[in-house]
Parts: structure tokens; C-alpha cells; sequence
């Protein structure tokens, strides 16, 4: 093996890309060094000035929102009568429900607080059971409101909290001051809205405030001030690396593990005007990057690189050692082939081959075998699992997929038998086997596995099922019970010994019973299970001359058989097992046609009587038609219902006295089809129709047709039911339905109205910070239009979502008279564009996984309504419960004949004494004011009445899980 020395070229290019490097390197530190100083004090500045502007908004917003929100509950209820009578029950009662709401949608809002006149406290909202202590002397802010009798706001420490606090004076019918109304906010609500609007994340610290700090953090002085805030993730690292801070000063840095962050302070003072609080803003330096910086960046990782090629340049000298390790490399290759030969002819003789996939590369390796098993070239076409697709049958390349897929996640071996459909249309048979290894961490590396051609095994296996069941069809066609048997135990029967013993199947028989001699009766010279000290069957072999007998009961009707027996062949496969082939012969029949043709014409008689006792005690209406369709019987339920006298019908034609008249001609041509042939498209069919009484009046029935051929004429027998009351159920049940839907649709309008309230408030609140920022770069002439285009486009792309919102809103409140195509994924969006603002409000994470995205035909709003409904419930108990980890999993998947959307939260699951009951109408686990009863129960009527699907709840990995069956087009509009 000649080795290319290639060590000139090596120095040659190494030389001149080290002279390069090295010029770029000068270049690019110059002109990094002017710029990056001045650019960054500039940007520095006007960001500060921005996320200033930005928190005075916020708090200006805030305050009018909430005084907003004060008015229209002291407006819009009852609150001022119940304070001036001091009603504290009445007014809890009241505001209960809205002030749960209030929280709900704003999770920053700690207090709801009523204050007397005469400076004490009436009724706290979220503390109900602390009231009447006297807040004048350490609340300016009360002492304020109950001198001006003007709305207040600002930072204030009280009893329990530290908030900032927002009051509104209540006063009586004749406008005299009687109160106030209070709300209080954690300044979080600060850091929250500069999160959403300006991307920053901060701290909220306070001067000598020790209230309603969080306990889990180990809370440090800096400067005098102690934090209110709960850090998480980098605000928490960040958080840890302050060891000091002088809050006096405006351009301070912060280093942690990961990375630098310009801290920005900003000082508010309380409502007396005396500093109090220092929100700090941290920057992430590598965030604040522009191009101009990054210039920086690739300025070391150019000498970084200049390195490597050094060390490059030195490790290439060393490769004139390579030539003994060559040669040691040559001749194991030698070996491997040799290795490889012998295993491609094991695998061309087993028809087994090989493949490996390297995970991480994605490269895949097929054997020689392989190559032959799926009859594809190798010179034309590489391996790629793509490749292995395209060659599986149609219809088993989800089961593959899947099955791989599954072995990944669950880290275990599989097996699996599938077709594959070669291009001339053959079909082969493999059997694919596969293990993965993974690292440490859990990481698969590489794939092994072996796929064999089994195609002449399944048609060896096909042709013994095919003479087996060719075998088991002959017997079962046989009138006579047929078995196989040792004499103790049954191992195969035909249809007529389990019809006779009353099971389906043979597996069924066995569980109850080992030998059909279980079934024998005594009886005079009749076999029994032992005979002589022999079994049964012993005893025939033992008897061969004398004709054997037994007795059966089936039905309460003993059976008499003749019994014969003949011993099987001994198995080649099983030479200890000897079985025998034994007929039951029913002789019971021959006695009984003898009876019965002796007293033919008794029984003939008491058969008339017998119909006539049944046709006269009859619910429905029967009546036999001539050739002709006319009337030649009918029973007295017949008078009844058409109400007609029988000299009034007899010899009439059916179809013109009982059909309506629209119907006559089809009848009468399908009637004369019948009377010609025996056939016709409604025999043996229950038909729902319309009949017609004496006097005109048209009724519903339902009417089911059969034939009797009498002396070679056919003749028609029908029974008729009136279905008047049946129909007027159905209506009564049906408008029971609307009602339900509707009472559904009514709470589910109450909880998309909360919706919009989360949808809106943030995209409203982003315009108005975009447009002071704006109005802020024309203040101080420094409109650069390209970021000022941005702006507006930012702006517009808001008012775009809330366009959208409505449009959300209107299409869930529109009723879908026919069904609409749409994605699958938008069914999802959908639902999310109406909910996902709340979810993300109350810390709860959404996980979505679109598998198979497919368009479908469907009602819209109804899907949604039901998707709206599940993830409610799971919000619900998500709060319920004060999750802070609370998870909603959405996942959607479809096959050739339906979509699966299957909805999974982490909220601990539904327990089993519930679970059975939640698709029932009214039931619910929440109180009276938290739900109806009917969210879940008009769900499954959505989804099963009128989408044709399924829906079934069940509890999986700690929590509730929905799995909805869709069909890919529903028509049904009813």
C-alpha cells in the first residue's frame, strides 16, 4: 500500500494561511478597538432611558386599569348598600367569584381590602378572617383617602405586605363617603410587563422591609435593601453573585458562571415621597451585541484558530511514523474481509442480513444479503433508512416506524414480521430484529440489527393453515357432532358439538369442561363416561361389533346418537399421543318425524290455534298481502291502529288505502317485482314511513316485509308498529340535548370572555410601549428608520393577533351547519390562540407534538368547544392544586381512516371513584360557582353524536389523560 507524500504542500499551505491569519488578526483588533468603546456608552444610555419610560408606563397602566376595575365593582353591584349596613357575609359572597377571576387573570395581584370611614379594616378579600383592626397610624395612604376622598395610588408597607397599593373612595346613594376599596399589586408585575415587552429581566429590592419576603430564599442585605422578588434560573444565579451593591451608582456589572449582565437601578419612592425601592435590570452584555461586536469575537477566534493551525502544522511532521502502523492496519483489513466473506455466504445460505446505523451520523450499513433480500442494486442506490421505507409494504410502514421508534424510547431490544412489496407487485415476508446501545447519559449511539427473509416459511405456514381450516370447514358442514379426542380430553370439534353444547368456541368448552362424556346421561344400554372399569371410548375400541349409543340433553330435550370411533395415524411429531376421530350420529329426530306424521293432523290443528292466539294477542299490527297486495289477514292490532273494520279492507289494495298517495307508484312497482320473483329491496328490513288512518291522518310506523311462497305464489307478511309515541320521546330527548348544548356553549362564552381579557393585555399594552419608544427617539433626535420601521411593524403585527382574536371568537361562536376543511395543526392553534395567553399567565407549560399533520373535514367550533373543555378542566385543578410545575401535553396524530388528538396534564389524574362518572350530565367535582356539570357530558355528545368519533379518559404517568378519534371527514350536520 503506496503512501502519497504530500509534506511540501503541507508546509506550503500551512505557511501561507499563517501569513493571512496573522494580517486579518491586525486589521480587524484596529478597527474593533475605535468603534466598540464609544458605540457602547451610547446604547447603554438610551436603554436605560427606555426601560425607564417603560416602567412608568407600566405603572401608570396598571393604576388605571385597577381604578378602572374599583369603579365598575362599586358601580355595577350592591357593594355600597352592604358596606354602609356592614354586611361582611354578603359582600364575600359577592365579590367572591370576581375576585377569584382577578387572580386568575393577574397573578401579581395580592389584596383586596375594605376599609371603614372611620379607619378600620371591614373585610380582606384574600385574608376573610382578619378584620377590624385600625389602620390610620401606620397606613398614610388609609389616613389620605379617608381626608380626600380622592383616589390614591403609590408604594406602601402595611400589616401584612409590602404592594403597591391602588384605593378608590366608595360613597352612598346621596354621594357621602362611607369607604374605600383597596387593591394591592407585587411589584413583580413591574419586572413582568418589562419581561413581555422589552425582553429584561430584573429584581424588585426594598429599604427595611422584612413583609412577605419568600421562604425559600435566604434573603441578603445590599445597600440596605432586602429583595422581594422570586429569582429563578439566571435571575437566581445572578441573584447569588451579588455579594455587594451600591445602589448609587448607574453602571455596575455582574459576572456569574455563564455569563455578564449590565445591571441598570432604578429608585421609586413610596406614597411619601421617601426612596423605598430599587428595581434592578440586568442586561446580558452578549444580548447587547451588535455586528460591530461580534467583530471582537471572531478577532480571538481568529488567533485561536491561528493556533490550531500551528499545532496542526507541528502534528503533520510526525506522519512520516504512520508507515509501520499502515502496514499493522493493512493486514487487519486483509482479516476483516475474510470475516466479512464468510459472513455475507452465511447470510446469502440463511437468508439473513445485516445492517448498522450510526445514530449520530445517520449512516447506514446494509449487507450483501440485505441488498438481494430487498432486490435493489447497490452500485445504483446507497442504504438509507428512507430506502428501507420505500421498500416496506404500504401498510406496515407505521407499525416499523413505530416499533423502532418505541425500542429508542423504552431503550429495549424488538422483534417484529413484516412484508415487504418488491416493484413487480410480490410480496416477502421478513423478520426484522434490532438492538441500540446508548452512552451514559441515556444517548443512542448505533442501531444493530438482522432482517431474514421468512417468505417461503409463511407460505409453508399459509399452506398448513389453509388445509387445516379446509379440514375444520368439512367437518362443520357435517350434521353429526364430530370430534377428536383421547378419550379424556377434546382437542378439536366441529360447529355441531358446540352448537349443541352451547358454546362459541372450542377455547370456551375447555374451560368448563375436558370430555364431552361431561355430558352423558343415564340412560338403558346408553354409554357413560365409564363402562366396565373403561373409559368410553375405551370401551367402544374394546366392542367393535356392538352398536354404542349415548344420551345428551340440549335444551331440555334429551338426544338420542349412534357413536363411532377410528383411531388416527400416530404424529410423526407427537409418537406418545394417541388420538381418534369420534362421530355422534342425532337419532333422536326419526322417532319424533314418526310422532309426528301419525298426529299430523292434530298438530295442524292446535298450530292454527296457536297463530291465531298470537296474531289476536299481538302489540303489532300483522297483515298478509295476496300476489296482488291485497288484503286477505290481519289481527285485531290492526283494526286499532289504522282503524278500519275488516269487511273494509279485505280484497283492497294495501298500498292505496295505507300508503300516502306519493308513494303509490313506487309501491305498486316494487310490490309487482315481488309478486314475480320473491325479491325486493325492502325485504327483511325494519323501514321507519309514514302510514295513513281511517280519516286521513298520516302517522309514523315502522314496517318490516317478508315473502311466503303459497302453492307457487308469493305472498307478503308485514308487521306494522305505530311509532307516534316513540317519535314524540325522541323530540322530548332531542330538545333536552339543545338545552344541555346550549347551557354549555353559554358557559363556555362566560370563559372566552376571560380569555380575550389574557389575549389582549399584553399585545394592547406592547403597542403603547412601542409607541412612547418611538415618540422617545423623535424627543431626542435619534429616529434611525430602519429600527423605527421595525417598531411599526411590531405594532402593526399586534393589532394583526388582536384582529385575530376576534376572528377566533367569532368563528367559535359561528354554528357550523356543514363541515369545514381545515389542518389538523389549526384545530390545535385554534383552541391555543383562545386559551394559550392564560396557561402562559398562570406558569403553566404547553407541550405540543403534531406527528402526522393532515387536513380534514369537520365541524370547527364544536372540535374546538371540546378541546376547550379539557384543557380547562386540567387549568382548573392545575391551580386547584398551586402547581408550580403544572404541564399541559397536546398531541395530534392520524391514520388512513381518522385524526387522534390526545390532551395529558400532570395534575395527578382522576380518581377511580370519579372517573367512571364524568361523562355524566350535571356531575362535577368543582363547587356550585365552579362548574356545571355539563362540560365533559356535552363533550362526549360532540364528539359521539354528532363528529362520529370517541372520546375516553384515563389516567396515565401521574395524570389525566383525554384521547379523542376523529373521522378524517364528517358529513353528519344533525
Amino acid at each position: 500500500m503506496k503512501k502519497l507524500d504530500t509534506s511540501s504542500l503541507r508546509k506550503s499551505v500551512t505557511f501561507s494561511i499563517v501569513i493571512t491569519m496573522f494580517i486579518l488578526i491586525v486589521v480587524i483588533v484596529a478597527i474593533t478597538n475605535f468603534v466598540y468603546e464609544d458605540r457602547d456608552k451610547s446604547y447603554e444610555k438610551k436603554h436605560s432611558l427606555q426601560v425607564h419610560r417603560s416602567i412608568d408606563q407600566t405603572i401608570n397602566h396598571y393604576v388605571k386599569e385597577y381604578v378602572y376595575i374599583n369603579k365598575r365593582i362599586i358601580q355595577t353591584t350592591k357593594l355600597a348598600t352592604l358596606l354602609e349596613k356592614k354586611d361582611r357575609e354578603s359582600i364575600y359572597k359577592l365579590l367572591k367569584p370576581k375576585w377569584d377571576l382577578m387572580r386568575e387573570e393577574e397573578s401579581t395581584l395580592k389584596t383586596m381590602h375594605f376599609h371603614l370611614k372611620d379607619g378600620h379594616s371591614f373585610l380582606r378579600m384574600h385574608m376573610p378572617n382578619i378584620y377590624g383592626d385600625k389602620l390610620t397610624h401606620i397606613r398614610p395612604m388609609i389616613k389620605e383617602i379617608h381626608t380626600s376622598h380622592k383616589t390614591i395610588s403609590g408604594f406602601e408597607t402595611g400589616t401584612h405586605n409590602s404592594l403597591y397599593r391602588i384605593i378608590t373612595p366608595i360613597f352612598d346613594s346621596k354621594n357621602k363617603y362611607i369607604g374605600a376599596l383597596e387593591v394591592g399589586l407585587d411589584l413583580n408585575f413591574i419586572i413582568n410587563e418589562l419581561k413581555d415587552i422589552n425582553g429584561v429581566d430584573g429584581l424588585v429590592f426594598i429599604k427595611n422591609d422584612k413583609l412577605s419576603l419568600p421562604k425559600s430564599i435566604k434573603n441578603k442585605l445590599l445597600d440596605g435593601y432586602e429583595i422581594q422578588s422570586t429569582p429563578h434560573g439566571n435571575l437566581d444565579l445572578i441573584y447569588r453573585s451579588l455579594k455587594t451593591l451600591d445602589f448609587k451608582r448607574q453602571d455596575v456589572t455582574v459576572s456569574t458562571a455563564n455569563n455578564d449582565y449590565k445591571v441598570h437601578i432604578f429608585s421609586l419612592n413610596d406614597f411619601e415621597n421617601k426612596p423605598k425601592i430599587k428595581i434592578l435590570i440586568f442586561h446580558d452584555i452578549l444580548e447587547s451585541f451588535t455586528e460591530e461586536d461580534y467583530l471582537l469575537i471572531i478577532q480571538l477566534s481568529f488567533i485561536l484558530i491561528s493556533l490550531a493551525i500551528l499545532v496542526w502544522f507541528i502534528y503533520t511532521r510526525i506522519k512520516s511514523y504512520e508507515n509501520c502502523v499502515t502496514e499493522v492496519y493493512r493486514k487487519q483489513i486483509l482479516k476483516i474481509h475474510e470475516s466479512q466473506h464468510l459472513l455475507a455466504k452465511s447470510q446469502k445460505i440463511t437468508h439473513i442480513g445485516s445492517w448498522k446505523l450510526n445514530i449520530a451520523s445517520n449512516r447506514l450499513i446494509w449487507s450483501d444479503e440485505i441488498y438481494n433480500i430487498f432486490e435493489i442494486d447497490p452500485k445504483k442506490i446507497g442504504a438509507t433508512y428512507e430506502d428501507f421505507l420505500n421498500a416496506v409494504h404500504p401498510d406496515d410502514k407505521k407499525a416499523v416506524n413505530s416499533k423502532y421508534l418505541e425500542s429508542l424510547e423504552n431503550k429495549t431490544p424488538y422483534s417484529l414480521e413484516h412484508r415487504l412489496l418488491m416493484k413487480d407487485g410480490r410480496i416477502k415476508f421478513v423478520k426484522e430484529r434490532c438492538e441500540t446501545t446508548f452512552d451514559e447519559l441515556g444517548n443512542a449511539l448505533v442501531s444493530i440489527g438482522t432482517i431474514e427473509d421468512i417468505t417461503k416459511q409463511k407460505e409453508l405456514l399459509n399452506e398448513l393453515e389453509f388445509n387445516r381450516d379446509y379440514l375444520q370447514n368439512i367437518i362443520d358442514v357435517l350434521p353429526n357432532i364430530v370430534i377428536v379426542t383421547d378419550g379424556e380430553k377434546i382437542k378439536r370439534a366441529n360447529r355441531t358439538m358446540l352448537d349443541f353444547t352451547g358454546y362459541q368456541t372450542l377455547d370456551e368448552f375447555k374451560k368448563d369442561h375436558d370430555c364431552i362424556c361431561d355430558f352423558f346421561i343415564e340412560e338403558e344400554n346408553t354409554l357413560m363416561p365409564f363402562v366396565d372399569e373403561l373409559t368410553w371410548l375405551a370401551y367402544i375400541f374394546a366392542n367393535p361389533n356392538q352398536i354404542h349409543e349415548a344420551s345428551m340433553v340440549h335444551d331440555g330435550k334429551v338426544h338420542r346418537f349412534i357413536v363411532q370411533a377410528q383411531k388416527l395415524p400416530i404424529s410423526k411429531i407427537n409418537t406418545q399421543e394417541s388420538l381418534s376421530v369420534v362421530t355422534f350420529a342425532d337419532v333422536t329426530e326419526i322417532e319424533v318425524i314418526r310422532n309426528k306424521l301419525n298426529n299430523s293432523n292434530k298438530v295442524l290443528l292446535e298450530n292454527e290455534e296457536k297463530l291465531r292466539a298470537i296474531t289476536d294477542s299481538a302489540l303489532d299490527a300483522i297483515i298478509m298481502l295476496d300476489n296482488d297486495g291485497k288484503f286477505i289477514f290481519w289481527n285485531p292490532k290492526a283494526k286499532a291502529i289504522l282503524g278500519y273494520e275488516e269487511d273494509e279492507l279485505l280484497g283492497k289494495d294495501f298500498h292505496k288505502i295505507v300508503a300516502p298517495k306519493a308513494f303509490h307508484e313506487a309501491a305498486k312497482k316494487g310490490y309487482k317485482k315481488f309478486a314475480k320473483t320473491g325479491e325486493g329491496d325492502a325485504l327483511g328490513k325494519i323501514l321507519e314511513l309514514s302510514a295513513i288512518k281511517k280519516g286521513g291522518h298520516e302517522f309514523p310506523v315502522s314496517l318490516l316485509l317478508n315473502g311466503v311462497l303459497i302453492d307457487g305464489k308469493w305472498h307478503g307478511i308485514g308487521f306494522l308498529r305505530d311509532l307516534s309515541e316513540t317519535k314524540k320521546m325522541e323530540n322530548e330527548l332531542k330538545q333536552k340535548d339543545e338545552i344541555m348544548l346550549a347551557q354549555s356553549r353559554q358557559a363556555a362564552m362566560g370563559d372566552m370572555i376571560s380569555m380575550i381579557a389574557h389575549q389582549w393585555r399584553q399585545p394592547i399594552t406592547a403597542i403603547s410601549m412601542g409607541a412612547q419608544n418611538m415618540q422617545l427617539d423623535i424627543e431626542l433626535e435619534d429616529v434611525d428608520y430602519k429600527r423605527f420601521n421595525e417598531k411599526l411593524a411590531k405594532i402593526v403585527e399586534q393589532t394583526s393577533f388582536l384582529s385575530k382574536t376576534i376572528d377566533d371568537f367569532r368563528n367559535f361562536l359561528k354554528p357550523n351547519k356543514k363541515a369545514d376543511s381545515c389542518m389538523l395543526s389549526e384545530l390545535v392553534e385554534g383552541t391555543l390562540g383562545l386559551i394559550g395567553k392564560s396557561l402562559e399567565n398562570n406558569n403553566i407549560t404547553l407541550n405540543k407534538s403534531f406527528k402526522n399533520d393532515i387536513e380534514i373535514i369537520t365541524f370547527y367550533s364544536e372540535v374546538i368547544q371540546v378541546l376547550l373543555n379539557i384543557i380547562n378542566n386540567s387549568k382548573d385543578i392545575i391551580l386547584l392544586k398551586n402547581m408550580s410545575d403544572g404541564t399541559i401535553e397536546i398531541k395530534i396524530d392520524s391514520d388512513a381512516q381518522n385524526v387522534y388528538i390526545e390532551i395529558c396534564d400532570n395534575a395527578g389524574g382522576i380518581s377511580d371513584d370519579v372517573l367512571p362518572r364524568i361523562f355524566e350530565p350535571y356531575f362535577t367535582t368543582k363547587d356550585e360557582k365552579g362548574g356545571t356539570g355539563l362540560g365533559l357530558y356535552m363533550s362526549q355528545m360532540i364528539v359521539e353524536k354528532h363528529l362520529k368519533g370517541t372520546i375516553v379518559a384515563q389516567n396515565i404517568n401521574g395524570g389525566a389523560c383525554f384521547k379523542l378519534s376523529l373521522p378524517r371527514k364528517s358529513t353528519d350536520g344533525e
